[in-house]
C-alpha cells in the first residue's frame, strides 16, 4: 500500500523529534549527565522494540544513527566513573537487544555497532572495568544452550518458520519479557546456565565479558548461526559479505569465549560456511568475489584458533576449503573466475613452498644449535671450571626465524598429489579448456610438479600438443612455459622431451623453437655429463639446421643465426669439447665435396674459435695447432681454392646457360642457398681469419694471381670485383701477412695495369692508392713523414701537414694513376686520385730533386694543357682522321677529360698559389719589384734579390713567391716590413693594403735550425743554392701555374680552344681563365693606348670570339674606373682621366658603339650560353654609358602620388625597397634620381647612328619572357658546373642557394642591361627632339610599350623602362606635347589592362616566376606620374580649374572601370601576393584626377555617379552574402595597400567638402562602423585571429573531450565524394512533438486553465501575428543529418577559423536518448558505429539510404576450411571498420596477418564436416570478402588486463604505409597463397621422391 502525503509528513516530522532528542542526548553526555542522558537513549531503543515510535521513519533514525553514533561516541571515550561506566554498559546491552532484534528479522542494521561493542581494543574496555583472570571464574553452558547449538549444527528446519521468514518488522518482540530491563551488574556473578565467556591469560574489561554473557543470554548466537545456515538461508544464497559481517564481531571476542562454546559455535559456523560454500554454482560465483571468501575464511580460522585443540585440524580443513574453492573457479567458463581460481592455486603453492623453505631453515639452524652446543659442551669438560653463560649465534638465527604468512597446512607432497589428482594440468593444458590468459599465469604450476619430480611425459606431451596449431600468442606462451621447465626434468623425460623435438621438421623451426633445444640441451648435457657412453644433447640438431641445403633456414635468418650461435657457445663449454674434432672434420669434407660451403666454412671458423688463443693446461691445443694441422692433414688452403675455382666455374657455366643481366647476378642462388655475393665473401672472410691466426701460413704468387683472375679478371658482377679490390687492400695492412713482398709487386706491376679505368669503383682505387705508397715506399722512391696534429679548417694540401714526400720523378704506376684521375667515371674516383696526383707533384723533396722540382711542375701543366687540348679537338672536330665518326662513349670521355683536366689546373694552381689575384676579382693587374734581404743561416752579411709580384697579391703570395726565389720552404724564414711580421691575418691583407710598392725593401729573418720542422730539410738548407744568387729579378715566379698558363702560347690556345670548342668546354675553360691573374700581354695591349694614333680595335676587341671580346671589355671597364687602380686617390683618378681621352682619341668609342650596334638581337644558344652573352652586352652598355653620358639635376616631381612609392612585391618594407641596390624602389625614386644627357663630343655620333633601334630591340628582347627563362636555365646550368670544380678537400660544395637567390643572380644581368639601356635610351631620346619625335611616332611603340611594361617578367626590368620613360616625360628640354603623345599612347591599353586582370588573377602563376610575376603596377606608376607631371604644369589654380577635356575623359573611364572591376585580391593570402595591381592602380590614378577637380564637381560625382558608394561600400565596408562569399568575396580591396589607397581616394574625393551631405554621411557611417555598444570582454581581440587558416581548412572546436568526434567528423568532410553526396540527401525533420511530447503535454495541461482565461484575447490578435506564430510554429526542427550537413558546409564555406559543434552534440544522442556529454571521452571506434548507425536509420526509406553502404561498407568472410577433406563452410558479414591488434604488432602488415591467421580446431574440438557427417580437423579464420571503397582500420589501442582486471592503453609504435595492398588478406588472396604453398610442397615431394 502506498504512503499517503500526511504519514510521509508525519514520518518527516517524528524523524525530525527523534534527531533533535539525539542532539540533546549528546548534548547531555558532553556536558557530563551521562545517566540522564542515556535513559533517554535507553528509553528511544525500547520504544522501537515496543513498536511505539509512530512511524517506520523514526524507528530507522534511531536505528542508523542514534544508536550507531552514541555506541561509536561512547565506547571512543575512557574518563568514566564507576557509576557512568555502569550506564554506558547499560546502554550497551540495550543496544545489543536492538542488534538482536534486527538479526533475528534479518534487518542489515547495526552490525558495525555490533563489531564496536565486541572490540575489546575500544578505549572504553581498555581502561574500565579491567579485572586480572584471578577476579573471574570460567563457568560452562546450560543444557538448553547445548541443545540448540545441536539443533542448529544438525540444521534442522525451525518449527515456526513464519517467524524466520518475516518480511516486515513486527510491532513488538516476545522474548522481550524474559530480559531484563536493568543492567547487568558486572561485579556480580552471572548465574553458571548463561555464561559463554570468562577470562584467559590477559587483562580485559568485566563490561565486555558481561556484555558477551548478556548477547548468549538473549539467544544473540543462536540467531546468528540459525540466520547463517538454516535451510531457509541456504535457499535464498547468502553470500560472503552478508557472513563477514556477521561473524567478524565474534571473531573480535573467540579468545574470550569458553572452550566448550568456542567449539559448538565454530563447528556450526565452519559446518554452515564449508557446506555454503561447496554448494555454490557458477551463477553464484559471479556474484561472490575470491576476496570476501578469504576474509570469511580468516575470520572462521580466528575463532577455531581459540580452541588450540581444533586449531591444526581446522587449518588442514580451511586449506583444503580453498583448494575446493578455486578448483570450482578453474573449472568455471568464465575467464575471470578462471583466473580468480587459478590465483588462488598460486598463492597456496607459493605458500607452501615457503613453508617448505622454512621448515628447512629451520632444521639447518637447529643442527647448527646443536654443533654449537656440543662444542661448548666439550670445552667445557675440559676446563675446570664451570664456562661462563653465551649467547650462540644458532640461537639468534633461530629465533629471528619466523613463519610465513599466510600459514599453508598442507605440505609439498600433500598439495601436488591433489594437483594431480584433480587432473589441474588438463584443465589448464587441455585443448578444449586451454586459454591464453591461463597459460600466460599457470607456468608455476608445472614448475612447482616438475621440481617435485612429479610432471611426468604425459603432461609434457599435454603442454607440446597444447603449443602446435594455435594461435600464435598461445604458442609463445606456451614455448616460453616450456623454456621455464627444462631445468627441473628428470632424464627420462627430458629424452621423451628432446625425441619430440627432432622429430619436429625443421620448416617448422623458429626463435622459439631454437630457444627451448638451447635450455633443453643445456640441462640435458650437464645432466648426462658422467654417464657413459656419452650423449650430447642438440649438437646434431643446431647442426642440420645450419647446414640446411633445403632453403627451409634462410642464411642470416633468426633461426639460422640462433643455430650458429647455439654451436658456437656449445663447442666452447668443456662439456661439449669431445665433438670440436668430429665437427671439424665433418665441415672440411663439406669442402672437399662442395656441399655447404657458406656455412661449412662459417661453422670451421667457429670449431676453431672454440680452442684458446694459446694453449694451456686445461686445454693443451691452440687454434695455430688446429690451423696447421687441418693444413698439414687436410690441406686446408688447397681444397678452400679448389673449391673457389669450382664454383666459379659453375657460376660462369649458369650465366652462359640463363644469359640474364649482371645486374641480377648478385642476389642469384648459383648452388646451394647463399647467393652469389655472400658465396664470395664467405670464401674471402674465412682466407682472411685462417691467415690472422696462422701468420705461418702465406699465399704464393701463384695463389694471389688465381685470387686475382677469379674474382677481378673473371668476375660476374661489379660488387663481386669490389669484394675483391677490399681482400687485396687488406693484404697491404701492417700485419695482415696475408701474401710476401714478390706477391704484392707483382699485384702492382703485372695485375694492375690490365684494369679497366673507366668503370673503376672506389674501392677499386683505394686499394690501387695503398699499392702505389707500398710498393714505391718499399723501392725508396718516397718517405713517410708524422703528422703533426690536424690542418686548419680550409687549409690548402701545400698549407697541411704532408703525409710523404716524394724522392725521384720515376716513381711506380704514376701513368696509372692519371689515366685513373681523367678517365674514372665515378666522381669520386675521379676526385680521389687528382688528389694523390697533385699530392705527388706537390710533396716532393726539394733538398732532394733539386731543379727537378720546377720541371716536375712545368711538366705537370704541360701534361694537364696536352690532354685538355686533345679532349677538345675530339669533341670539337667530330670524325676522326681515318674518317669514322666519334661514338657517343668517346665524346663523352672527351668531356670527361676536359672537365678532369680544368679541375687539376685549378687545384693545382689553388695549392701553390692560394693568394693569387684572380682576374674575376676586379682589379687591374699592376707589376711591382720587391727588394728581399735575407739575415741569418750562417752567411756573414745579408743576401739581397729581387722578386716581381703583383700589387693585387696578397702577403702569403709573396712568401711563396720569397721561399721559390731563395730555394728554402716557407717555414724556414720569417717576413718582417716596416718593422713589423707579417704573419697570421696580415697574410691575407693585399700588397697594396700593406703599403708594399714598387721598389720597398722586405726583411727576410732565417730561423733557427733547432725550431725548424724536419732536421733533414735544415741541414739541406744550411747554404742558399747558387742558382737562386744568380737569378733575374721575376724569374723565379714563371714556374708558378698561373704563369705557366698566362703565357702567350698558353694564353692564346685555352682561347683557341673556347673558340672551337662546345658550349660546354668553353665555359669550363673560361672559369680558369677567370681563376688567373689578368694576363699582362692582354693588359698592356689596352692600357698603352696613344692618343694621337688610332689603335687596331678590331684585334683588341675582337669580336669574333665572345670569350675574348668578354675578356678585354672587362680590362676596358676596369680601366677606366678609378676605383679598379691601385695607388692614391689622386693618382688614380688622374691616370684614369688620361687613359679615357686616350681611349676616345683612338676610336674606342666608336668601336664600341659598332659592336653594340652589330650585336644580335638574342644570344645563339648553339654556341654561347646565354649568360655569357647577356653578360657581354651588359659590358658593351656599362662601358659606353661610361663614356659617352653625363650626369644633369634631376627634376623635381612634387605631385607624384605617396601610392607610387610601393610596388607589389616590397609593399611591406618601402624603405628597405628604396635604398637597397638592386631591388625594385618605384618609379618616383628612379626618376628623381640624376637624369642622364649625352656628352656633346659623342651627340653626332649616337643621333647619326642606329642606336636607338637597337637599345629599343635590346629591351624588347630583354624584357621577353624568353630572355628570362633562359637566364634562369643558364644560371642553373653554371652553378652545376661550378659545384663540380673541386679542390684541395674534394669538390666544391658551396652553401645551397635558396630559389629567391637563384632566381635573383638569374635576373641580375638582365637588370643591368635594362639599366644601362634605359639610361642610355632616355640621354638619347632628350639630347635629340627628332629622335625623340622618331621614337613616339613608331608605329611599333605600342608594340613595345606593352611588351616591356605589362608583359615583361622582371619587376626591375619594368622599373628601369618606366623610369626611363618618365625621366624622357617630365625633362625640360622635353615638350608638353611630346608628354601628352607618350600618356595617348599608354592609355590604348587602360581598358585591355582591367578586362585582363580578371582572368589573370584567376589564372595559376607560373611556378618559374612566382614571386616577380609580371603585372601592370609598373604601367599604371608611370601613367599616374605623367598625368601628375601634367597636372601640375598645366594648373593654374587647384580647385578652380576644370580638368582639360581629355582628362575628364580619362576621370570617367577610370570610374566606370572601377566600378565594373572584379577584384583578384584574395583573402588569407600572402602578404607578397596579395594586391590587385589593377586595382591598385585604378584607385592610385583615380586619386592623381580628384586632386584637380573642383569640389562642386567632385561632390557631384560622390552622389551622382555613385563613386561615394563604390568606395565607401565596395572596396571598403561591402560585407560577404549567402550567395558570395569564399577567397574572393566583398570587400575588393582585402590587402592593407589597396585598403590604404581606396581611403587616399575617398579622402581626395571629399577633401574641404565638410558642408556637404556626401561628407557628413561618411562621416556618421564611419563613426557607426567603429561604434562599441559594450566594451571588449578581452583586450586581445583580433578579428583576423579568427580567419579561416591559410591552408584552406576550417577545424572544429573541442568542447572539452570531443576529439574523438572532430577526428572522425574531419575524415568524414575530407572524403569528396561523399560530402557532396551527403548534401543531396533530403530528409524530412521530425515534429517537434517526437522527442519532448511527454514534456509538451504536461505543460498543455498545466496551462488549460490560462488558454481558457485568454481565449479572447487571443481572438483579438492580428492576423499578422497568427501568421507569424504559425510559420515559428512550422520550422523544421533540426536532425542530425541536418547538423551533419551543416558542419561540412561551415567546413567549406566558412571564412571563420572553426565551427562550434554544440548544435550537433544535442541532436547526436547516444543509446539511451540523452545528449552526447562534451566531457566523458568516447572510444572513436565506437562513436563511428553508434554515428553510422544512426545516420543508416534517418536515411531509411530515402534515395540515400545505401549511402554509407556504398562507400564504407564491406564485408567479411568467416571460413571453415576442412583439412581432411574439400569442403569449406563459409558465412559473411557486413562491416565498417576492421578492427586489427596493436599489441606486440609493429605494423599493419604484422596486424593483418594475424586477422587472417585462423585457429586449428582438431582433437575434441573438431568441426562436423555436415557434407562428410563426420568430424574433421579444420582451420577456422575470419577474412575479407569484400574490401569497401574506403576503408577505415581501427587499432585496437586499448586492451583489458586480466591481472589488474582493466582496460589498458597500448602506446607502443604502429607503422602503416601510404601505399599498401589488402589482396594478400582478401579471400581471394589467401586462397592464392594456399595454391602457392600445396604446388610447392608437391614439388618438394616430387624431388625427394627423386632422390
Amino acid at each position: 500500500m502506498s504512503e499517503t502525503p500526511a504519514d510521509k509528513k508525519l514520518g518527516e516530522e517524528l524523524a525530525a523529534q527523534v534527531k533533535q532528542k539525539y542532539w540533546q542526548i549528546l548534548r547531555g553526555l558532553e556536558e557530563g549527565h551521562v545517566a540522564e542522558a542515556l535513559h533517554d537513549a535507553n528509553d528511544c531503543i525500547d520504544r522501537v522494540l515496543a513498536g511505539t515510535m509512530g512511524h517506520v521513519a523514526a524507528s530507522v533514525v534511531v536505528s542508523t544513527e542514534l544508536v550507531p553514533d552514541l555506541v561509536e561516541w561512547l565506547l571512543s571515550r575512557s574518563h568514566y566513573t564507576e557509576e557512568q561506566a555502569l550506564h554506558v554498559n547499560c546502554f550497551l546491552q540495550r543496544a545489543l537487544v536492538l542488534v538482536h532484534y534486527y538479526l533475528k528479522h534479518s534487518f542489515p542494521r547495526l552490525l558495525t555497532t555490533w563489531s564496536h561493542i565486541f572490540n575489546p581494543t575500544t578505549a572504553f574496555y581498555t581502561h574500565c572495568g579491567v579485572m586480572t583472570p584471578m577476579d573471574c571464574q570460567e563457568t560452562g553452558l546450560s543444557d538448553d544452550e547445548e541443545v540448540e547449538i545441536e539443533e542448529l549444527v544438525d540444521a534442522r528446519v525451525p518449527e515456526d518458520p513464519s517467524q524466520d521468514g518475516e518480511d516486515e518488522m513486527p510491532a513488538a518482540v516476545a522474548p522481550l519479557s524474559t530480559i531484563s530491563s536493568h543492567p547487568t551488574s558486572a561485579s556480580s556473578t552471572v548465574p553458571s546456565s548463561t555464561v559463554v565467556a570468562a577470562m584467559k591469560s590477559e587483562p580485559v574489561s568485566k563490561y565486555l565479558i558481561a556484555n558477551i554473557n548478556y548477547f548468549a543470554e538473549i539467544q544473540g548466537f543462536n540467531v546468528v548461526v540459525e540466520h547463517l545456515f538454516s535451510e531457509n538461508a541456504q535457499a535464498n544464497r547468502i553470500y560472503s559479505d552478508v557472513i563477514h559481517d556477521r561473524i567478524l564481531p565474534i571473531a573480535y571476542i573467540a579468545n574470550y569465549l569458553t572452550p566448550e562454546f568456542a567449539n559448538k559455535l565454530g563447528s556450526a559456523l565452519e559446518d554452515g560456511i564449508t557446506k555454503l560454500y561447496t554448494s555454490y554454482t557458477y551463477e553464484d560465483l559471479k556474484l561472490e568475489p575470491s576476496i570476501r571468501q578469504e576474509g570469511v575464511l580468516i575470520c572462521l580460522d580466528g575463532i577455531l584458533m581459540a580452541t588450540p585443540s581444533r586449531a591444526e585440524n581446522c587449518n588442514r580443513r580451511l586449506d583444503q576449503l580453498r583448494l575446493h574453492m578455486a578448483l570450482k573457479l578453474i573449472r568455471s567458463p568464465i575467464l575471470a573466475q578462471r583466473l580468480n581460481g587459478l590465483n588462488n592455486i598460486k598463492r597456496m603453492v607459493a605458500c607452501c613452498k615457503a613453508n617448505a623453505e622454512y621448515l628447512v631453515s629451520r632444521e639447518l639452524l637447529k643442527a647448527q644449535r646443536r654443533r654449537e652446543r656440543n662444542k661448548l659442551k666439550r670445552r667445557n669438560q675440559q676446563a675446570d671450571d664451570r664456562a661462563p653463560t653465551v649467547d650462540l649465534a644458532g640461537d639468534a638465527a633461530l629465533g629471528k626465524l619466523t613463519l610465513p604468512h599466510p600459514r599453508f597446512s598442507l605440505s609439498e607432497d600433500e598439495l601436488s598429489d591433489w594437483l594431480l589428482e584433480v587432473d589441474l594440468m588438463e584443465l589448464l593444458y587441455g585443448r578444449e579448456s586451454a586459454h591464453v590468459e591461463l597459460l600466460r599465469r599457470c607456468i608455476e604450476i608445472p614448475n612447482f610438479l616438475s621440481q617435485l619430480d612429479k610432471l611426468s611425459a604425459k603432461h609434457i606431451d599435454l603442454i607440446w600438443a597444447a603449443a602446435h596449431n594455435v594461435h600464435e600468442s598461445i604458442a609463445k606462451v606456451l614455448f616460453t612455459s616450456l623454456v621455464s621447465l627444462v631445468q627441473h626434468l628428470k632424464i627420462e623425460t627430458t629424452d621423451h622431451f628432446y625425441a619430440k623435438l627432432c622429430k619436429l621438421p625443421i620448416s617448422e623451426y623458429d626463435h622459439k623453437t631454437m630457444d627451448l633445444v638451447r635450455n633443453l640441451s643445456i640441462q640435458a648435457n650437464q645432466s648426462t655429463e658422467k654417464m657413459q657412453p656419452r650423449r650430447f644433447y642438440g649438437l646434431e640438431l643446431m647442426y642440420q639446421v645450419v647446414i640446411d641445403e633445403s632453403g627451409v633456414v634462410q642464411p642470416g635468418s633468426a633461426v639460422f643465426m640462433e643455430g650458429l650461435r647455439f654451436l658456437r657457445e656449445f663447442l666452447r663449454w668443456p662439456v661439449c669439447h669431445p665433438q670440436r674434432d668430429h665437427y671439424l672434420e665433418r665441415c672440411m669434407q663439406n669442402v672437399r665435396d662442395h656441399v655447404a660451403v657458406p656455412q661449412s666454412l662459417r661453422l670451421l671458423l667457429d670449431v676453431i674459435d672454440s680452442y684458446p688463443s694459446a694453449a694451456t693446461l686445461t686445454d693443451p691445443v691452440s687454434q695455430h695447432d688446429v690451423v696447421m694441422r687441418c693444413e698439414q692433414q687436410g690441406k686446408l688452403l688447397e681444397h678452400v681454392f679448389e673449391d673457389l675455382l669450382h664454383y666459379k666455374h659453375a657460376a660462369q657455366e649458369a650465366v652462359a646457360a640463363d644469359g640474364e643481366a649482371v645486374a641480377d647476378f648478385d642476389h642469384r642462388c648459383f648452388r646451394g642457398v647463399y647467393p652469389h655475393q655472400q658465396q664470395v665473401m664467405s670464401r674471402l672472410d674465412f682466407l682472411n681469419a685462417v691467415l690472422r691466426i696462422c701468420p705461418d701460413l702465406r699465399l704464393n704468387a701463384k695463389q694471389v694471381a688465381l685470387l686475382w683472375r677469379a674474382l677481378v679478371a673473371d668476375c660476374l658482377t661489379p660488387n663481386e670485383r669490389d669484394l675483391g679490390y677490399k681482400w687485396f687492400s687488406r693484404a697491404t695492412e701492417a700485419g695482415a701477412n696475408a701474401c710476401d713482398e714478390e706477391a704484392l709487386a707483382g699485384v702492382f706491376i703485372d695485375l694492375m695495369p690490365t684494369l679497366d679505368v673507366v668503370s673503376l669503383s672506389a674501392t677499386g682505387f683505394e686499394m690501387f692508392r695503398r699499392y702505389f705508397r707500398l710498393i714505391n715506399l718499399q723501392q725508396g722512391h718516397m718517405y713517410e713523414l708524422s703528422t703533426v696534429g690536424p690542418a686548419p679548417a680550409g687549409a690548402t694540401a701545400a698549407q697541411r701537414a704532408p703525409e710523404f714526400k716524394v724522392l725521384t720523378t720515376e716513381l711506380r704506376g704514376v701513368e696509372l694513376l692519371w689515366r685513373v684521375a681523367l678517365g674514372a667515371e665515378t666522381p669520386a674516383v675521379g676526385e680521389q686520385a687528382a688528389t694523390l696526383l697533385l699530392a705527388v707533384h706537390l710533396n716532393l723533396d726539394e733538398a732532394t730533386l733539386g731543379p727537378a722540382v720546377e720541371e716536375h711542375r712545368r711538366a705537370f701543366v704541360a701534361r694537364c694543357m696536352q690532354e685538355l687540348t686533345a679532349a677538345v679537338e675530339l669533341r670539337s672536330s667530330g670524325p676522326k682522321a681515318a674518317g669514322k665518326p666519334s661514338s657517343s662513349a668517346e665524346l663523352a670521355a672527351a668531356g670527361l677529360r676536359v672537365q678532369r683536366s680544368l679541375t687539376l689546373l685549378a687545384r693545382f694552381l689553388d695549392e701553390l698559389e692560394p693568394s693569387a689575384a684572380a682576374h674575376s676579382a676586379g682589379a687591374v693587374a699592376q707589376p711591382i719589384e720587391v727588394h728581399l734581404s735575407l739575415f741569418g743561416g750562417g752567411a756573414s752579411g745579408s743576401t739581397r734579390k729581387t722578386v716581381s709580384v703583383d700589387a693585387a697579391d696578397t702577403a702569403d703570395r709573396l712568401l711563396i713567391v720569397c721561399a721559390q726565389a731563395l730555394g728554402l720552404p716557407r717555414t724556414h724564414f720569417r717576413m718582417v716590413f716596416a718593422g713589423r711580421e707579417i704573419k697570421d691575418k696580415l697574410l691575407k691583407e693585399t700588397l697594396a693594403q700593406l703599403n708594399i710598392v714598387n721598389g720597398v725593401t722586405v726583411q727576410l729573418l732565417r730561423r733557427p735550425a733547432d725550431s725548424l720542422p724536419s732536421a733533414t730539410s735544415a741541414a739541406a738548407a744550411a747554404e742558399l743554392p747558387a742558382a737562386a744568387a744568380n737569378e733575374q729579378p721575376g724569374s723565379q715566379s714563371q714556374s708558378l701555374p698561373s704563369a705557366l698558363l698566362n703565357s702567350p702560347e698558353r694564353f692564346s690556345t685555352l682561347f683557341g680552344l673556347m673558340a672551337t670548342g662546345t658550349r660546354e668546354d668553353a665555359a669550363a675553360i673560361w672559369r680558369l681563365v677567370e681563376r688567373l691573374p689578368t694576363n699582362p700581354e692582354e693588359l698592356a695591349r689596352l692600357r698603352d693606348l696613344s692618343e694621337d694614333g688610332a689603335a687596331d680595335w678590331s684585334a683588341l676587341l675582337s669580336p669574333s670570339c665572345l670569350y675574348r671580346l668578354l675578356y678585354g671589355l672587362d680590362i676596358v671597364q676596369r680601366l677606366a674606373h678609378p676605383g679598379r687602380l691601385h695607388g692614391a686617390q689622386a693618382g688614380r683618378e688622374a691616370a684614369c682621366a688620361e687613359w679615357r681621352r686616350a681611349f676616345v682619341n683612338s676610336g674606342g668609342v666608336v668601336h664600341l658603339t659598332t659592336l653594340l650596334c652589330s650585336a644580335a638581337d638574342s644570344p645563339n644558344v648553339a654556341t654561347n650560353p646565354p649568360h655569357m652573352y647577356f653578360r657581354c652586352v651588359q659590358l658593351l652598355l656599362d662601358v659606353l654609358c661610361m663614356f659617352v653620358l653625363t650626369d644633369a639635376d634631376a627634376p623635381v616631381l612634387e605631385s607624384l602620388p605617396a601610392a607610387m612609392d610601393q610596388s607589389a612585391e616590397h609593399q611591406a618594407s618601402p624603405a628597405t625597397a628604396a635604398t637597397a641596390p638592386g631591388t625594385p624602389c618605384g618609379v618616383k625614386q628612379r626618376a628623381a634620381l640624376a637624369a642622364h644627357a649625352l656628352r656633346p663630343e659623342h651627340v653626332l655620333l649616337l643621333t647619326g647612328s642606329s642606336l636607338l633601334d637597337k637599345l629599343v630591340l635590346i629591351l624588347w628582347h630583354v624584357a621577353s619572357e624568353r630572355s628570362a627563362q633562359r637566364a634562369v636555365s643558364a644560371a642553373e646550368q653554371a652553378e652545376s658546373l661550378e659545384a663540380s670544380r673541386t679542390t684541395t678537400n674534394g669538390p666544391l660544395r658551396p652553401v645551397a642557394p635558396t630559389k629567391a637567390e637563384r632566381r635573383r643572380r638569374a635576373f641580375a644581368e638582365l637588370v643591368r642591361i635594362a639599366q644601362h639601356a634605359s639610361e642610355l635610351l632616355s640621354a638619347l631620346l632628350v639630347t635629340d627632339a627628332q629622335v625623340l619625335q622618331r621614337f613616339l611616332a613608331s608605329e611599333a611603340l605600342g608594340k613595345w610599350l606593352a611588351g616591356t611594361l605589362l608583359q615583361c617578367p622582371v619587376t626591375l626590368v619594368r622599373e628601369h623602362i618606366a623610369t626611363a620613360l618618365l625621366r624622357v616625360a617630365v625633362h625640360p628640354s622635353v615638350e608638353p606635347r611630346s608628354c601628352a603623345l607618350l600618356q595617348q599612347r599608354l592609355l590604348q591599353f587602360l581598358q585591355h589592362t582591367a578586362s585582363s586582370a580578371e582572368q589573370h588573377g584567376e589564372q595559376e602563376r607560373c611556378p618559374l616566376f612566382s614571386p616577380l610575376h609580371s603585372t601592370p603596377a609598373q604601367y599604371y606608376e608611370l601613367l599616374c606620374a605623367l598625368v601628375a607631371a601634367r597636372l601640375q604644369a598645366t594648373s593654374s589654380a587647384a580647385e578652380t580649374a576644370p580638368l582639360p577635356d581629355d582628362l575628364a575623359a580619362l576621370l570617367r573611364q577610370v570610374i566606370e572601370l572601377l566600378s565594373a572591376h572584379r577584384s583578384t585580391e584574395r583573402r588569407f593570402s600572402p602578404k607578397s601576393a596579395g594586391s590587385d595591381e589593377t586595382l591598385v592602380g585604378l584607385l592610385s590614378l583615380l586619386s592623381v584626377l580628384l586632386s584637380s577637380v573642383p569640389l562642386d564637381e567632385r561632390m557631384r560625382m560622390a552622389t551622382e555617379d555613385a563613386l561615394l558608394d563604390e568606395l565607401l561600400e565596395r572596396c571598403l565596408f561591402e560585407l560577404p552574402t549567402r550567395d558570395n562569399h569564399g577567397a574572393l568575396a566583398p570587400p575588393k580591396c582585402k590587402t592593407q595597400r589597396a585598403r590604404a589607397l581606396a581611403f587616399e581616394a575617398l579622402a581626395a574625393l571629399l577633401s574641404n567638402g565638410e558642408q556637404h551631405s556626401a561628407w557628413q554621411s561618411v562621416v556618421h557611417c564611419l563613426t557607426e562602423q567603429n561604434r562599441r555598444e559594450q566594451p571588449r570582454s578581452f583586450w586581445s581581440y583580433r578579428p583576423v585571429d579568427h580567419r579561416r587558416a591559410r591552408n584552406g581548412f576550417v577545424g572544429l572546436k573541442n568542447q572539452g573531450a570531443t576529439c574523438y568526434m572532430n577526428s572522425l567528423l574531419q575524415q568524414f568532410f575530407c572524403i569528396p565524394e561523399f560530402r557532396h553526396e551527403f548534401f543531396a540527401a533530403s530528409v524530412p525533420t521530425k515534429p517537434p512533438t517526437q522527442e519532448g511530447s511527454a514534456g509538451a503535454a504536461g505543460t498543455e495541461q498545466k496551462q488549460e486553465p490560462e488558454q481558457k482565461q485568454g481565449q479572447k484575447q487571443e481572438q483579438t490578435a492580428t492576423e499578422a501575428e497568427a501568421e507569424q506564430a504559425e510559420e515559428q510554429a512550422a520550422e523544421e526542427v533540426p536532425t542530425l543529418v541536418s547538423e551533419l550537413q551543416r558542419i561540412f558546409a561551415f567546413l567549406q564555406e566558412s571564412e571563420e577559423q572553426f565551427y562550434d559543434t554544440k548544435p550537433f552534440l544535442k541532436v547526436c544522442t547516444g543509446y539511451d536518448g540523452k545528449p552526447t556529454n562534451p566531457y566523458v571521452q568516447m572510444d572513436a571506434d565506437e562513436f563511428f558505429n553508434m554515428i553510422t548507425d544512426k545516420l543508416e536509420r534517418a536515411l531509411a526509406g530515402s534515395e540515400h539510404a545505401t549511402l554509407l553502404k556504398r562507400f564504407f561498407g564491406g564485408k567479411l568472410s568467416h571460413q571453415i576450411i576442412s583439412q581432411e577433406c574439400e569442403h569449406t563452410t563459409e558465412r559473411e558479414e557486413d562491416f565498417m571498420t576492421l578492427s586489427v591488434d596493436v599489441q606486440n604488432k609493429n605494423c599493419l602488415d604484422e596486424s593483418l596477418q594475424l586477422f587472417v591467421q585462423g585457429d586449428m580446431l582438431d582433437g575434441d574440438n573438431k568441426y562436423f564436416c555436415d557434407r562428410c557427417q563426420k568430424k574433421v580437423s579444420a582451420i577456422k579464420r575470419c577474412c575479407v570478402g569484400q574490401l569497401p571503397n574506403i576503408l577505415f582500420v581501427h587499432m585496437k589501442r586499448f586492451e583489458f588486463d586480466f591481472e589488474t582486471m582493466e582496460r589498458g592503453k597500448v602506446n607502443t609504435e604502429w607503422q602503416f604505409p601510404i601505399d599498401f595492398s589488402l589482396f594478400p588478406f582478401t579471400r581471394e588472396g589467401l586462397a592464392q597463397q594456399s595454391e602457392h604453398e600445396q604446388a610447392s610442397s608437391d614439388v618438394g615431394e616430387g624431388e625427394g621422391e627423386g632422390e
